[in-house]
């Protein structure tokens, strides 16, 4: 409300952003152009018909304009935080990929922000990044990679077929399996995204042989051997 059939003069940061007439009971309603949705602070004027102003009062506009995506995301070496950019004095979150909240602390006033995370990831984990502002908007995520220093378990029940031929069993999904015999290398193949494979080896081995198997991440991490008996 303002001084019945005064002019209304809104504006934002000194930019004028819509103007209207007070009615006869000095109501108005003003249409803002552009629309002011991001915690804005407004500035009302009125003016009566003889010219003269009245002091400015001020509202704030609704923020309901979520924060960008987290950004520049590095996890350390330790895999026990996480540094980036986000809006200005937003707090972020960090989760694990199971969805589980492993940190959260503020972005400063440069939008800055360094997050402490526990357990640490240190297995190569993708995890989701997001701002909340003051107003409890909240950003699409962003993901940062974990480093992956855990080396895999030895393969599980490798087996040497019947014909000498091949040796199957399971591993880290994706690993690359490595088959010796006195450490010398006679095949060399996959685990599939569940873990299993059937490496091919040569020559055969029908007399008894122990081989050893052992496999490798994709970061280069190399786990211990388990044996398998010809």
């Amino acid at each position: 409300t303002a001084e019945p059939n005064s002019t209304i003069t809104l504006t934002s940061n000194g930019q004028p952003i819509g103007s209207g007439k007070a009615d006869g009971n000095g109501n108005f309603t003003i249409t803002l152009s552009p629309p002011q949705i991001g915690g804005q602070t407004i500035s009302a004027v009125a003016t009566d018909e003889a010219g003269n102003k009245s002091p400015p009062a001020t509202a704030i506009a609704t923020d309901s304009t979520a924060p960008a995506i987290p950004g520049d995301l590095v996890v350390n070496n330790g895999g026990n935080s996480v540094s980036g950019t986000a809006e200005p004095n937003s707090t972020v979150t960090i989760k694990a990929p199971n969805g589980d909240v492993i940190g959260e602390g503020p972005a400063g006033s440069d939008g800055k922000f360094t997050v402490p995370i526990s357990p640490p990831q240190t297995n190569g984990e993708v995890l989701q990044v997001v701002a909340t502002d003051p107003s409890s908007n909240t950003s699409l995520p962003g993901q940062a990679d974990a480093p992956d220093t855990t080396k895999p378990l030895a393969p599980d029940n490798p087996v040497v077929s019947g014909d000498g031929t091949k040796v199957t069993g399971t591993a880290e999904p994706g690993s690359t399996v490595t088959i010796r015999e006195d450490g010398v290398k006679i095949g060399e193949g996959k685990a599939d995204d569940q873990g299993n494979f059937s490496v091919t080896i040569a020559p055969p081995k029908l007399n008894g042989e122990t081989l050893t198997a052992e496999a490798a991440d994709k970061a280069g991490n190399t786990g211990p051997t388990a044996n398998a008996t010809a």
